[in-house]
């Protein structure tokens, strides 16, 4: 297996990973195939600072997909302490350094004044959205605006702690702001997902755009449907990607530059092409032959995988 140095060991910590994502999407997609204002919907997004990034630093019009309140006062009080301490943010900017701080980096590329709030749909990402999905691309824009109205009246009617909180002003609550949102939609990105996994690729699909997705959990016993081709059940981490690449055959692999735990895993499972183009061009069907260092892209930002990586 090709040997890579990875960044610092401060750029690889669990809340600076996203920045090693981004980066990834940049040189996977970047100017491409994504456009200043283009929309990219940041499944399972947490507080949102992927989509902070893409939409300050990039341009993009990235939505926070999850349920959990979206919170960047953490991003802004770096910024603030970077911008009145010029040399510590110099210092802090040097790449593969211990003192790495990707943030740090960015700075140079970040708005002087006013930042952009991303937008944020507060909502799972599962097997409702994605019939809502369909309902609306048959027509039937009633069954949409009774989903949204439904996923909506959750956030305000539950108030345990795991539970969804009621939206904020960032939040898009109108069903036909929604629906215009996704239909503008690009790529479909997600960074351990979780339960959502499943439904990312499915969205992808449907909206025939590519997607970017770091499987992780696998919650076997919430999704007893996973398969493999030989019958086996999905139980662990090894099955989820066998079963996630025969049903999107033409998926491609990389490694995140950043170190793996089996809480953090690496693993990126991506499609440059949408969906339908993608699987109308037999010589990307990669999955058929794992060993070919052509199935796994290598970019300054990601490791190349072998055939025992991960398992």
């Amino acid at each position: 297996m090709t040997t890579t140095t990875l960044p610092s060991i401060r750029a690889c910590s669990r809340k600076n990973r996203v920045y090693v994502f981004r980066e990834f999407l940049l040189e996977t997609y970047g100017s491409d195939y994504l456009s200043q204002g283009d929309v990219v919907l940041d499944i399972a997004g947490g507080k949102g600072d992927l989509s902070w990034l893409l939409s300050n630093a990039d341009g993009y019009r990235s939505i926070v997909v999850d349920p959990r309140p979206t919170q960047h006062q953490h991003v802004l009080r770096s910024i603030d302490y970077l911008r009145k301490h010029p040399d510590e943010a110099a210092l802090r900017a040097i790449r593969n350094q211990p003192t790495h701080q990707p943030l740090a980096t960015l700075l140079p590329e970040l708005p002087t004044d006013e930042f952009q709030t991303p937008r944020h749909f507060p909502i799972w990402v599962d097997e409702n959205l994605v019939q809502a999905v369909q309902a609306a691309q048959k027509g039937n824009q009633v069954e949409w605006e009774l989903y949204w109205a439904r996923a909506m009246a959750a956030f305000i009617d539950n108030n345990t702690d795991l539970s969804p909180a009621p939206p904020q002003n960032s939040s898009v609550t109108d069903p036909k702001e929604a629906w215009d949102l996704i239909q503008k939609c690009k790529l479909i990105a997600a960074f351990h997902p979780d339960q959502a996994t499943d439904f990312c690729f499915e969205l992808a699909e449907l909206l025939n755009i590519p997607f970017c997705v770091v499987p992780c959990c696998v919650f076997p016993a919430q999704f007893p449907h996973r398969k493999l081709i030989d019958g086996t059940r999905v139980r662990d981490y090894s099955g989820l990607l066998s079963y996630l690449t025969q049903k999107y055959p033409n998926a491609q692999k990389a490694q995140l530059a950043f170190h793996e735990t089996a809480k953090a895993r690496n693993l990126v499972l991506f499609s440059v092409l949408p969906l339908q183009q993608e699987r109308q061009n037999p010589k990307r069907n990669y999955a058929e032959h794992e060993d070919s260092p052509a199935s796994l892209l290598t970019l300054s930002h990601c490791v190349p995988t072998s055939d025992t990586t991960n398992r």
